[in-house]
């Protein structure tokens, strides 16, 4: 009985997630290889999942995407929501162009631009209408690339080579304006360093902020306290995930047994969830006697992303060990690598994305699984 009542309330959530976006959804594609054609016109929103996934044909709605390489060469009349470790945009766009993953490269057309990876480049012949937006280890813009509005970035490295045709404000260790880059605005970043320019056009001004010191103290005591805070951390989450194992071991079995060895299907399904439930709960809130059923689903939607982790932490596991059947032991290996992955920096804020899309996808799945059929 206890073991039910989880997922009798999730099924609320899954309830509202399905009608909110995946209802709607006339095309789902999933596999090792997902294409869209180019001679393949898709007349709906399409959900596309795959090691590698490949769009050079025409969709007439969103894309929403995740695969372990995503190349989108063809045209998408709406906005596109894709993840990946590379990813490819030399396509075009209506919309704005959601991407994140490891590599991303961008060559087509779109209205706004949304990038957060670890090395992020517009290449030459990229023609943004409106703003480019992100965060990166390192950001390029390349000569002839076309930013038609504002450019709001945090990267380690800026290298401006592109033309950007309004202001420029930035985060960033060093900021670069290569001999090919115009910028017809200002430029406002901060930074302890000064800009490199190599005989770029700036129309505008430069302002320079140099970030506040932190006040010092004691390094020892610094490093120890900061060690002592993270073993403390390391130590109760995993204690956490341990607890779970034991109490419901059969829901971690099945639910990892379930997602197999190609979990991207679950990952674009946890992705689509966190894209459209905080628009479903925006929407419910809204209306005249909404409030309260989107606090009550915003709660619940709050136990689902806490729950998250463990469940992918179990899948991790489960891959690690595939002959292992104590689900403890299983939980343990896959919740310490995550752990340890977390802290590694960049590394770990992609690790974080994937484990809270999979785990998502996966608590989802077991209540579409378990929710009796109306039928």
């Amino acid at each position: 009985m206890l073991r039910r009542i989880p997922i009798v309330i999730l099924a609320f959530v899954a309830t509202a997630l399905l009608f909110a976006g995946v209802a709607n959804a006339q095309t789902f594609k999933s596999g090792d290889n997902t294409t869209v054609s180019s001679t393949e016109t898709v007349q709906s929103a399409a959900y596309l999942a795959g090691n590698n996934v490949d769009v050079a044909g025409t969709i007439n709605g969103d894309l929403y995407c995740a695969g372990q390489t995503v190349t989108i060469s063809g045209t998408v009349n709406g906005d596109i929501f894709c993840a990946g470790q590379t990813i490819t945009f030399s396509g075009t766009a209506s919309g704005s162009v959601r991407l994140a993953g490891q590599s991303v490269n961008v060559s087509g057309k779109a209205t706004n631009v949304t990038i957060f990876a670890q090395t992020a480049t517009l290449a030459a012949g990229t023609e943004i209408a409106q703003d480019l937006n992100g965060a990166a280890e390192t950001l390029t813009i390349a000569e002839r690339a076309l930013v038609t509005r504002d450019v709001t970035y945090a990267a380690s490295a800026i290298d401006i080579n592109g033309y950007v045709a309004r202001n420029i404000k930035v985060t960033t260790e060093q900021l670069t304006l290569g001999s090919g880059s115009t910028v017809s605005g200002n430029i406002a970043y901060t930074s302890v360093n000064g800009v490199k320019t190599s005989g770029g056009v700036v129309m505008g001004t430069i302002t320079q902020t140099v970030p506040k010191e932190e006040p010092k103290q004691s390094y020892s005591f610094g490093l120890a306290g900061s060690l002592i805070v993270a073993f403390y951390m390391f130590a109760s989450v995993l204690l956490l995930l341990i607890v779970l194992a034991a109490l419901f071991p059969s829901a971690y079995k099945e639910s990892a047994a379930r997602v197999g060895t190609s979990p991207w299907t679950t990952i674009l399904l946890g992705f689509v969830a966190l894209i459209t439930m905080p628009i479903l709960l925006l929407f419910v809130a809204l209306t005249i006697i909404g409030l309260p059923i989107a606090l009550l689903l915003g709660m619940l939607w709050l136990v689902v992303l806490m729950l998250s982790g463990s469940f992918s932490s179990y899948y991790i596991g489960s891959l690690l060990l595939k002959k292992q059947k104590g689900a403890v032991v299983t939980m343990l290996a896959g919740g310490t690598l995550l752990l340890v992955l977390y802290i590694i920096p960049i590394v770990g804020f992609f690790v974080a994305m994937v484990s809270t899309m999979l785990g998502t996808g996966i608590i989802l799945r077991e209540v579409m699984k378990r929710t009796p059929s109306t039928k």
